[in-house]
């Protein structure tokens, strides 16, 4: 087997939250050449959380552990310490490169050419990724914002911050666009269309199309995912998810969402309905 050389082998997997990047890393790490880190390493943000990056999945058994034995009185300044950073650090450009020479090793051991890795946030730090690695194949997907913010307002229970982070992520996105070299696809037409989009995303990678891929609910890596809710994604059948914004958000949100985010709609070329 070649040997596994930095940067040319990384695939990134990134988008805004909840547009299908999960999705899409599973089909990608379905393919037998392909080792699928099977967590958000988070690596190229401003700050990483120490416990994720030497525990990884098991993180937050340990974190809740040790909440959940403290005295009430003290579960509040516990939390203030982890908003304020206490539990983090600032990675820097040799300990990135020391985490992916190690995930390298990993993929070596079991025959593995590819190594995919998926942090949504990344979306804002495709200058950074380019720069270190600039052989590395990123792959953004995008998503109907009218579903997105449907999904992240159930999640967070905020249709504001919902509708923001759609827009944000986006537009950094598209101002790395015009700059960086990119694979960027939807989610809609990967529901449609998974043959054909992976097709595309294999040739981006230089990489053999193989049916497994396609198969990503039975193939794909059977390592336990950080947490349950990513697992339930992981395993499940492809599934149209697409419109579900018509249960979710009542005609006041729609109107709001069109006002503020309609152009951006407009921009990644979504019709207006």
């Amino acid at each position: 087997m070649a040997d596994i050389r930095p940067g040319e082998n990384l695939i990134f997997v990134c988008g805004c939250g909840h547009s299908g990047t999960t999705l899409l890393w599973a089909m990608l790490s379905a393919h037998p050449d392909i080792y699928g880190i099977n967590y958000e390493t988070e690596v190229f943000l401003s700050s990483y959380r120490n416990n994720r990056h030497s525990l990884g999945p098991t993180r937050n058994i340990v974190v809740n552990f040790y909440y959940n034995i403290l005295p009430s009185k003290h579960k509040r300044v516990f939390r203030r310490l982890g908003r304020k950073g206490y539990f983090s650090f600032t990675r820097t450009k040799e300990s990135i490169l020391v985490f992916f020479e190690k995930q390298m090793l990993a993929a070596h051991k079991e025959n593995k050419r590819f190594i995919c890795e998926k942090t949504p946030r990344h979306v804002l730090r495709i200058d950074q990724i380019r720069k270190l690695y600039p052989g590395s194949k990123i792959i953004v997907i995008v998503r109907n914002g009218l579903d997105v913010t449907a999904s992240l307002k159930e999640r967070w229970g905020n249709f504001r911050n919902a509708m923001e982070r759609w827009v944000k992520d986006n537009s950094k996105m598209l101002e790395f666009r015009k700059k960086y070299d990119f694979h960027l696809l939807k989610y809609e037409d990967l529901i449609t269309s998974p043959r054909e989009e992976l097709e595309n995303i294999c040739k981006y990678c230089d990489i053999k199309m193989h049916g497994s891929m396609l198969q990503h609910d039975k193939t794909a890596d059977s390592r336990q995912w950080e947490l349950e809710l990513r697992r339930n994604q992981v395993h499940r059948h492809l599934t149209d998810r697409r419109g579900r914004w018509k249960e979710s958000l009542d005609s006041h949100e729609v109107e709001q969402f069109m006002e503020y985010a309609g152009e951006m709609m407009i921009k990644l070329d979504y019709k207006l309905d």
